[in-house]
């Protein structure tokens, strides 16, 4: 575990204006026949994914739920009768503190001069969507002014500008296995104004305090194209030289390094992502490939403290092994803002499957459902967060349900490499202990949060909140074969955070309880 001083996030948010559906299917099928012929070696991008993170997340505004005629002020004749007249676009003007970048803004949305639209036409709207989820704007505002004649009219985009140079995360900690790690990941979101995102991390840690332990490395860089070829184009590639650590010794509860060995691993391999709109989703489609080098250990028998012991099933070939996948998510998004929203919702519903038409040695099935409820009473916003996931096959280790990925006070993965070997704290008393990697996952909180700053220099907005909820990390040995009653049998445990967010210039920075308690050295 580790004192991480501060974790800092940031999701991509990226809409582009989308291109005719006949030539996203034949793109999608230039992207597979591609894949089919691509060298073997791959990364991933977990920040772009996540709806911690290249994170390509689809984000609303607050007023995606009003509508447009409240939206849209207009002070030309006959915009807000009730015959709804055509309007002829003479001219779009770009003011506030975004008009530096009015040729991307004019690119992105729907809207051209020289053409007719109703003052109530979806199309505004949509392009208020567009611009803010290009990550780029804290506010945006249309309306109309009047033209050189009568029936025409100049449409005045007013924006507020955010930072586009953010600091995605700092890691920084220590654990009773690693002595201290750092690293840095990096993004700017609006590369030389042409809304291009390019982004990087690296990480280095200290040898691991255990038997056959050594030092671990990461590094990432990515790229995201709103307009490649006409369709909105994600490449990322990751390296890591890490290890995995397996215990071989000791209750699951005795988090003491030298009940646990060392698996050494090397990682490489690329990401392709692409998404377009169905309707009123979103729908993602991604190619991964990660190909490993893993050196499997001699010791493979794991040794309990009444006598018995059981081999090892380390989830991962020895030798050389490639992870291929194929990744569908449909995405719905309602929030008002990208950060910190007051309401609204968000849900996601994916599928992953690995074959060996994907250049892999695994063949599995990964879904997984997310949800998110915002609601808000004067300045008070409450929030429900539910995940669940499942998965069946032969999937390999890293494709797996990780501890710390779902539970707030173990630590986080970095770079998707592991930095301690704590257990959760398993304030239930269940058999949650024996698992530190799953195939069935879920989690379910409440939180509130209260506003307690607003627009302050760099600082765009902060919240107060508290969250406490409960998770389930398990195989489908421990719920098959279970020498226990029930409910010690459950892999159930509590989980609870609170602390501050601040929606910054550089990012959103996230100072809380959960980053020390998941991260203190012991």
């Amino acid at each position: 575990m580790s004192i991480q001083f501060f974790t800092v996030n940031s999701t991509t948010n990226i809409k582009v204006i989308p291109p005719g559906r006949n030539f996203y299917f034949i793109s999608l099928f230039a992207l597979i026949l591609f894949h089919g012929f691509a060298v073997s070696v791959s990364a991933q991008n977990s920040s772009v994914n996540d709806e911690k993170s290249l994170k390509a997340n689809i984000q609303k505004t607050t007023s995606s739920s009003k509508s447009i005629n409240k939206n849209c002020k207009c002070d030309c004749p006959g915009a807000q009768t009730s015959e709804h007249k055509n309007l002829y676009i003479e001219k779009i003007l770009v003011e506030g503190s975004g008009s530096k970048s009015s040729s991307l803004i004019k690119r992105t949305i729907s809207i051209k001069e020289g053409t007719w639209i109703r003052p109530d036409d979806p199309s505004i709207e949509q392009s208020r969507l567009k611009l803010f989820a290009l990550g780029f704007f804290d506010s945006v505002d249309f309306y109309f002014r009047k033209g050189s004649s009568r029936g025409k009219v100049i449409l005045v985009i007013n924006t507020r500008k955010r930072g586009t140079l953010l600091l995605k995360h700092i890691f920084m900690g220590s654990s009773r296995i690693i002595p201290f790690w750092l690293g840095l990941s990096v993004e700017e979101k609006n590369f030389l104004n042409m809304g291009i995102t390019l982004g990087g991390s690296v990480l280095a840690t200290t040898k691991a305090d255990i038997m056959n332990g050594r030092s671990q490395y990461g590094a990432e860089a990515y790229a995201f194209f709103p307009s490649f070829l006409g369709i909105p184009l994600f490449l990322g590639t990751r390296f890591n030289y890490g290890s995995e650590f397996y215990r071989i010794y000791g209750s699951p509860d005795n988090g003491d390094p030298e009940n646990f060995l060392s698996m050494p691993y090397i990682r490489g391999g690329y990401k392709l992502e692409t998404f377009f709109p169905l309707n009123s989703f979103w729908f993602r489609v991604s190619f991964k490939n990660d190909h490993y080098i893993t050196n499997l250990p001699s010791e493979t028998i794991r040794h309990f403290e009444d006598g018995t012991s059981k081999k090892i099933n380390f989830g991962i070939e020895d030798g050389n092994s490639v992870i291929g996948s194929i990744n569908l998510k449909l995405i719905h998004d309602t929030t008002d803002r990208p950060f910190l929203p007051t309401r609204g919702h968000f849900f996601s519903m994916g599928v992953k499957f690995g074959a060996p038409v994907y250049f892999g040695a695994y063949s599995f099935t990964r879904g997984e459902l997310n949800y998110k409820q915002y609601f808000s009473y004067e300045k008070h916003i409450f929030s429900l967060h539910f995940m669940a996931g499942a998965i069946a096959g032969n999937v390999p280790l890293f494709e797996k349900y990780y501890i710390g990925d779902i539970q707030d006070l173990v630590a986080p993965r970095a770079l998707e490499m592991n930095m301690s070997v704590a257990p959760t704290p398993n304030f239930l008393g269940t058999n949650i202990t024996e698992t530190r990697w799953g195939t069935t996952a879920f989690k379910f909180c409440v939180r509130y949060d209260y506003p307690f700053m607003g627009n302050w220099g760099i600082i765009y907005r902060g919240n107060v909140f508290i969250g406490a909820g409960i998770l389930g990390l398990a195989t489908v040995s421990q719920l098959k074969y279970r020498e226990s009653d029930l409910w010690s049998s459950i892999p159930i445990d509590l989980t609870f955070d609170f602390g501050i967010h601040l929606d910054t210039r550089y990012g959103m920075f996230k100072l809380s309880i959960s980053n020390a308690i998941g991260r203190l050295p012991f």
